[in-house]
C-alpha cells in the first residue's frame, strides 16, 4: 500500500499462502472481517489501471524494477484497500 501511496505500483503482492497462515489466529468475527478485507485488497489489484513508467515519462535512463510501473488511478485503489490495513493493525 506504501508503494502505490508512493506512486508506484508494488512488485510483490499478499499472497494467499501468507493470508491463510494468519487466520487460525484470529477468532470467528474478526476472521470473516479479515476474508472479507482480503477480498477487497484483491479485487483492488483487479481495478489498478498501471502503466510503465517510461510511458508516462519518457527517457533514456533506466529505472529499477520495483519502480518502473504506475498506478494510474491510486485513490480508488488505496479506497478498497483501507480495510485490509485497518484489520491488520488492529
Amino acid at each position: 500500500m506504501k508503494a502505490i501511496e508512493g506512486g508506484s505500483y508494488p512488485f510483490r503482492l499478499i499472497s494467499d499462502t501468507d493470508f491463510y497462515q494468519l487466520l487460525p489466529h484470529a477468532s470467528g468475527r474478526r476472521r470473516k472481517k479479515l476474508e472479507a478485507a482480503y477480498s477487497a485488497y484483491l479485487e483492488a489489484h483487479h481495478i489498478a489501471a498501471i502503466l510503465n513508467w517510461h510511458d508516462e515519462r519518457p527517457s533514456d535512463g533506466t529505472i529499477s524494477f520495483p519502480g518502473s510501473f504506475i498506478v494510474t488511478n491510486p485513490d480508488e485503489v488505496l479506497e478498497k484497500m483501507q480495510s485490509l490495513r485497518a484489520e491488520l493493525s488492529r
